[in-house]
């Protein structure tokens, strides 16, 4: 996704509930498709930064899956600088990481997407794994969890 579309898609969707970008991705796809996702995004990550990527994600697992007041009143843009303050935390040697939390839409790249991309499609992975995991973000799988 390019920068303007990252950012677009941002202010379109900034005032949702994160729960429910997840939520969409879970119910519009199967677990197969969740899992290529995620690979997809991890495959897409700046490759200087590929190091840093388990750790990464095992620092967003860690701090927003078990987090019940983040999955109840994040938006999707207060969701964005959660992960990218955390981005900062995982990554804090990383110049462009730090710019890329400061401001996300500048300097023309997408790492704020990336950075966003990785641990959401791990979220949606998640919830599409067991239901009491949808159950505590506040995700529907299909009509009735």
């Amino acid at each position: 996704m390019a920068q303007d579309d990252f950012e677009q898609y941002i202010r379109s969707v900034e005032k949702r509930p994160y729960r429910k970008l997840v939520e969409e991705r879970v119910r519009s796809a199967g677990a197969t498709q969740l899992a290529d996702a995620l690979r997809a995004a991890e495959t897409q990550f700046p490759e200087h930064l590929q190091p840093y990527l388990p750790l990464y994600l095992e620092a967003a697992n860690d701090k927003f899956l078990c987090s019940r007041l983040f999955w109840q009143v994040s938006t999707c843009r207060e969701a964005l600088a959660n992960i990218l303050e955390l981005a900062t935390e995982a990554m804090p040697d990383d110049d462009e990481v730090r710019q890329a939390y400061r401001q996300p839409f500048a300097d023309g790249g997408d790492l704020a997407h990336h950075l966003f991309e990785v641990p959401t499609a791990s979220f949606a992975q998640a919830a599409a794994a067991t239901r009491r995991q949808r159950h505590f973000m506040g995700i529907k799988k299909g009509i009735w969890g």
